[in-house]
């Protein structure tokens, strides 16, 4: 049983003693919302510290601000940096953010505040899309994006500051970023070093980055941290009774019962994924539509990694629902940091995340759910403080949070290497082994990215990359996707391996139906190919472009259109970049080419059919199961490849195309020439 409001509360609660609780169950909207945003800037919490934190920036090479949500780190210091002078002689200021939604957002918000134009004096730089000119001098990019740079400009020259936001999320590239910022500023005296997060630990950065490692001279690296006053209110926490059989169902429940029972303000739900946003958002629906003379109106919105930038708007632009309709928002991890969802007054925490995690022994990387550390479970609760007195609903009991573990585990230790290691090669980091990361990842895991390198051509006998390794660095995808790529040409079927890669990037190119699964289901083997879920999304998208790009047309056949019109974005670029290799363009009508050249880049991942009715890979006889999601899963094929496995109760294979046998030593004899392929 949870309890819901309206309801007597048996439920625990835990009040934020940071501020004055007597008035914390009343519903107060942002005095300042009437402010001009010059005005709103100044009622931050950061506000106050300003000439602290410039006097540290100028006299310390590298600055560690801890600041709870809702304090302004992400807005204001590069606004401040900028009013300082620091992005004078045509030098700029870089601030990384996890997410490329976090990039593209706090970026409008900073340009609105400073009465410029997006892409004028501040701008974004993001995989496969930039807005930014040479007048700009603060650019919001990811992590990744300035990696990228770093392999063109080693010293970061053009740029005066780097502000690396949200470190707490300690996702690959953030720790990378981090690991060669401290390699940089030991050559790059001038440049100052920003390290902003609400959770994380500042001596251990602190540590890292003022103490001498093997083959160091003496460190003049000095470092100063700045502790930030937390949100503007106070946020009441409440946890479930019991534990929750069914978060899913409970969360659609428990928004729907805020909606009727407590006073004005929008809910945000937590959930897993996509798809669980999604159908949450069609559930809720349907029941805000059987309801009886609602106290108000109610827009239900999702918001997810892969949502276009049209529909982001939906969810930051308040201004088109108003003030008295209320907005319920499903979204996954994504709007716990960074991303300020406005008028945000009841969060709704469902205690789950979906992870990478890597088996050295397969070599796979699985995304599989798991609960959240405590350090997510207050930055979710946050996002509810942010305007006025807020109100947390976990589901979960109070217990559970007590068992968490404090942080989430680094990305870097419990993922594939491979992207780790081509970047580090590309950059010059010969041996990797002794570089000096903030958390080392697993020696058996580095032993098998090294092993599927060479596997693919990327890297010699002696590890150094190779001419093939130097191009997968190049490429912003899956070092396996961009070797199916680059062997296209000898195939002839570039045109269909681009379509295919591009469509990876987005996936959920179907919608779901009114009518219910079945329609979906019928609708969607229309495309099906007998080989496979990659060459179906080739269908959809030849489907797409022979319909003139119509959107009447794809919601007739329960197509995705945003998401298609965004593959079609990302294939120009891939388009563009494939060409600077002198590469040319090549169409094939024939699939078994197709399934071969995908074969080339991705026999790591080949499985067969086991009579225990399971798959199996040929290394290492993982256990895999066909994911219910995929056009062959009422098939059998003998032998797949596949792009990404999905852990639950099992371990599903999504993206499958069917190969044969003797292909594996035709395409990949280096891999498997040990292997007793007909199993």
């Amino acid at each position: 049983m949870f309890w819901k409001p309206g309801s007597d509360s048996p439920v625990l609660r835990q009040k934020d003693t940071s501020v004055d609780d007597s008035n914390s169950s009343n519903f107060v909207y942002n005095v300042h919302k009437n402010c001009s945003l010059s005005a709103q800037r100044q009622k931050l919490p950061i506000f106050n510290y300003r000439n602290n934190f410039l006097y540290a920036v100028e006299t310390n090479s590298v600055t560690v601000v801890v600041g709870e949500t809702g304090s302004g780190k992400s807005t204001q210091i590069p606004q401040y940096l900028a009013e300082a002078n620091w992005a004078s002689n045509n030098l700029k200021i870089a601030v990384t953010e996890p997410r490329r939604n976090a990039a593209i957002t706090l970026a409008s918000r900073v340009a609105d505040e400073m009465s410029s134009h997006l892409g004028s004096d501040v701008g974004y730089q993001i995989r496969f899309e930039n807005a930014i000119s040479e007048s700009t001098k603060i650019v919001y990019c990811t992590d990744g994006s300035l990696l990228r740079e770093i392999m063109v400009d080693p010293l970061l020259s053009k740029y005066a500051v780097v502000v690396v936001d949200e470190v707490h999320e300690r996702n690959i590239n953030t720790d990378i970023l981090i690991a060669l910022l401290r390699k940089i500023i030991k050559q790059r005296t001038d440049l100052k070093i920003v390290l902003t997060s609400a959770t994380t630990d500042a001596e251990k950065l602190k540590e890292f980055f003022c103490s001498r490692v093997q083959g160091d001279s003496d460190s003049k690296i000095t470092c100063a941290i700045l502790s930030v006053e937390g949100r503007n209110y106070p946020v009441e926490i409440n946890f479930a009774v019991s534990p929750v059989p069914d978060y899913l169902k409970a969360s659609i429940d428990l928004s729907i019962s805020i909606h009727e029972n407590r006073p004005q303000g929008d809910i945000l739900v937590f959930l897993t994924s996509q798809e669980e946003v999604l159908s949450a958002v069609k559930d809720c629906r349907e029941l805000v539509r059987k309801l009886v003379k609602p106290k108000q109106n109610v827009k239900v919105l999702p918001f997810y990694g892969s949502l276009t930038t049209e529909e982001q708007i939906k969810v930051f632009d308040t201004t088109q629902t108003g003030q008295k309709t209320r907005r319920i928002i499903y979204c996954t991890n994504i709007a716990e940091s960074s991303v300020t969802i406005p008028r945000i007054i009841y969060v709704i925490d469902c205690g789950f995340s979906r992870f990478k995690t890597f088996n050295a022994n397969s070599g796979l990387e699985i995304v599989i759910k798991s609960q959240i550390s405590r350090a997510s479970a207050v930055q979710r609760a946050g996002r509810a403080g942010r305007v006025g007195h807020g109100e947390a609903y976990r589901l979960y009991t109070e217990n559970s949070f007590e068992k968490m573990i404090m942080e989430t585990p680094p990305d870097i230790t419990r993922s594939s290497l491979s992207d780790v290691v081509l970047k580090l090669k590309a950059i010059g980091i010969s041996n990797i082994v002794k570089f000096n990361f903030l958390t080392p990842p697993p020696s058996k895991h580095l032993c098998k990215t090294l092993e599927v390198l060479h596997a693919l051509n990327a890297i010699d006998d002696k590890a150094d990359l190779t001419t093939v390794g130097f191009i997968l660095v190049e490429f912003p995808i899956d070092p396996m996707l961009t070797k199916s790529l680059l062997d296209s040409e000898k195939y002839g079927c570039t045109e269909e391996i681009l379509i295919i890669i591009a469509m990876l990037q987005v996936k959920n190119v179907f919608t779901r139906s009114q009518r219910g699964g079945k329609t979906l289901n019928k609708m969607k083997f229309k495309f099906a190919a007998q080989e496979g879920d990659m060459l179906t999304y080739l269908n959809v998208f030849k489907f797409f472009e022979e319909n003139r790009k119509s959107r009447s047309v794809c919601k007739e056949h329960l197509l995705n259109y945003d998401n298609l019109c965004q593959a079609d974005n990302i294939l120009n670029r891939l388009k563009s970049l494939y060409k600077r290799y002198g590469k040319r363009l090549l169409s094939s009508n024939d699939d078994t080419n197709i399934q071969k050249c995908l074969l080339s880049g991705l026999f790591v991942n080949a499985a067969y059919y086991h009579h225990t009715g399971v798959y199996k890979t040929f290394r290492d006889n993982f256990d895999l199961s066909i994911h219910p999601s995929s056009v062959l899963v009422s098939e059998r094929p003998k032998y797949v490849i596949f792009n990404e496995v999905l852990g639950s109760s099992q371990n599903y294979m999504k993206d499958i195309t069917v190969i044969e046998s003797e292909w594996l030593l035709e395409v990949a004899s280096h891999y498997y020439v040990n292997k007793f392929v007909n199993s």
